[in-house]
């Protein structure tokens, strides 16, 4: 999985965690970057100096229950104020 966002810059970087693993994504413009591996080859490098730093100081917070039905209920309301939002804006438009 590889994303980018719209950018009117030389360099644009990708950068998505999932499923325990990362992946990095460059774009550059060559006659700006000449050698855009090398910031690939740096950045994996620090990752990898980050990974061996943090090995095994932390872990997967484990899902709390109560917290999944509070986040679902705060998500729910702003969806419906959203909706409400919409509906009243739309209809001082028309």
């Amino acid at each position: 999985m590889s994303f980018f966002a719209n950018s009117l810059t030389a360099t644009v970087f990708g950068l998505v965690s999932y499923n325990n693993k990362v992946a990095l994504s460059v774009v550059a413009d060559t006659s700006v970057v000449p050698n855009p591996q090398s910031l690939v080859d740096e950045f994996e490098g620090e990752i990898m100096n980050l990974y061996q730093l943090t090995r095994g100081k932390f872990r997967k917070p484990e899902l709390d229950p109560k917290r999944v039905v509070v986040d679902a209920a705060v998500v729910g309301i702003a969806a419906l104020v959203l909706l409400l939002v919409l509906i009243l804006v739309f209809k001082i438009i028309i």
